[in-house]
């Protein structure tokens, strides 16, 4: 089993009611879609309780297949206000890296990061930011 299938379970386990009937019929699901073959990054927002997250989720789902190496961080938010944003680094290394990162690595992160993901391509999904502030640190 490749690692791209065993993630795959992972994610249908985590995300069950989430996942089912991937992106199928949501105009806003096509626009988006069309934005990532525009744009490095997009940034969906709106009313909280809206379906944000979901359509993230499902466009993750459908779309990390295509990446040498991705990350769904959901939370951002509260987790960086009770564990603090090199926390959130930590977090977000270990995901892309599909390893332990080590505090050394992280605060020495421009070579550490252009050392590991030079040439891949990368999905980052980042769920519940409210801040540029948590966009920076991360």
């Amino acid at each position: 089993m490749n690692c791209k299938t065993l993630f795959w379970k992972m994610l249908s386990l985590r995300y069950p009611n989430e996942l089912q009937n991937l992106i199928e019929n949501y105009e806003s699901n096509k626009h988006i879609e069309s934005l990532l073959k525009e744009h490095q990054r997009i940034g969906i927002w709106g009313l909280a309780r809206m379906g944000k997250a979901t359509i993230a989720k499902k466009i993750f789902a459908k779309h990390f297949a295509q990446y040498d190496s991705v990350c769904l961080l959901e939370d951002v938010r509260e987790d960086t206000e009770r564990f603090g944003a090199p926390h959130m680094r930590k977090k977000l290394f270990d995901e892309l890296l599909k390893q332990p990162t080590t505090a050394s690595e992280i605060i020495g992160a421009h070579a550490f990061i252009k050392r590991s993901l030079s040439g891949k391509k990368v999905l980052i999904v980042l769920d519940d930011v409210d801040d540029t502030e948590q966009l920076e640190d991360l």
